[in-house]
């Protein structure tokens, strides 16, 4: 049998033939929506981890904020004492701050004039004594103004700085300023010829021997404000302590960043039975409160960051409890992911 060209073909084969156009734009079309069908798996792909990791990013955030906050909330209004104190400062002076020289107090007012400025939402100060580093410390006593640590690192404990000591063995404490002295020497004189504030009084001095503990008053406040970037916000903590000449040093750090707003309502002991009557904004406590909180509620609104277009529409009505003028609902003005966190801390030295 010949073939179209002429030539023998063998037989039983029939003759070879291509695609015709029909059949070749029904393959590509079928190609087509074979990749559109794979694009669109991997578009829902890439949004469910964005998703994820934004979510990941945002538990992670508010957990670890809580929980630096609470570990803080708990320690409020500690004094390092296990008996009474005998206070030295000199409470007559001008420069004598009881929030920065005066152990007791666990929450301190939020309308202070050297706290920071939030970029927004509300503040929380803490305030607890701790240990000076260095120890453990052994005194050489004596009744006089002056004595000497035979045991511990005195360059630890600052000159000029506000000390709680301790004698763990009778409970016996005095608080007193470190007068500028000799190195290794402790010093609770009145300084009346030191440029020490808020300085001492001269009273019969408790007699250190043996092992001691050596504490200073902190405060730590927490507030939301611009990250480095400029663009997103975050969790900052400010350490106040008493500094060498008596005076406030303030050390500010970033604690964790995604932290966009921050409510603080207080827990009110107003019967002093060691348990919380009720709870107020800290917008709206008052001057007399504030030595009845016992307790604390943090709120925090956490999001993921920078990165934008991580949900598909924006957030709107979001339950974020607040005192402000914007009630309880929080609408997102951007796709980011947000997400409220919410703790409530007792103080273990101010209640029952």
């Amino acid at each position: 049998m010949k073939g179209a060209n002429g030539h023998l073909v063998p037989a039983g084969i029939s003759s070879l033939r291509g695609l015709t156009l029909v059949e070749l734009m029904i393959a590509i079309l079928l190609g087509l929506l074979l990749m559109a069908g794979v694009i669109n798996v991997f578009i829902g792909t890439q949004q469910t981890n964005r998703t994820q990791e934004a979510m990941s990013s945002v538990q992670e955030t508010g957990r670890f904020a809580l929980d630096i906050i609470a570990r803080d909330a708990r320690e409020a209004g500690y004094g390092g004492c296990p008996g009474s104190v005998n206070n030295l400062l000199n409470t007559a002076s001008a420069d004598y701050d009881p929030d920065l020289h005066e152990p007791g107090a666990g929450f301190i007012n939020a309308d202070k004039p050297d706290n920071p400025s939030p970029e927004r939402g509300d503040i929380l100060t803490v305030s607890s004594m701790g240990s000076v580093g260095g120890g453990p410390f052994e005194a050489e006593g004596g009744t006089q103004q002056e004595f000497e640590l035979s045991e511990g690192d005195p360059t630890q404990v600052s000159q000029g700085q506000i000390l709680l000591i301790a004698d763990p063995s009778t409970g016996v404490c005095e608080q007193f300023q470190n007068v500028p002295d000799q190195q290794g020497v402790i010093n609770r004189g009145p300084g009346q010829d030191e440029d020490v504030d808020p300085g001492n009084i001269e009273v019969d001095y408790v007699d250190f021997n043996g092992p001691i503990d050596i504490l200073a008053l902190s405060s730590r406040t927490y507030y939301v404000g611009q990250s480095p970037d400029g663009e997103t916000y975050s969790l900052y903590r400010r350490t106040t302590t008493s500094g060498g000449d008596g005076n406030p040093v303030h050390e500010t750090v970033e604690v964790v960043a995604g932290v966009y707003d921050m409510s603080v309502e207080y827990g009110l002991d107003t019967d002093d039975n060691g348990h919380v009557n009720r709870f107020e904004w800290a917008s709206n406590m008052g001057s007399g409160d504030w030595e009845d909180a016992v307790a604390v509620r943090i709120h925090l609104l956490v999001y993921n960051g920078q990165e934008d277009n991580v949900v598909d529409q924006p957030r709107q009505d979001l339950f974020f409890p607040t005192s402000g003028s914007g009630g309880n609902l929080f609408n997102a003005q951007d796709r980011r992911l947000y997400q409220t966190f919410s703790t409530t801390v007792g103080a273990r030295n101010l209640l029952d």
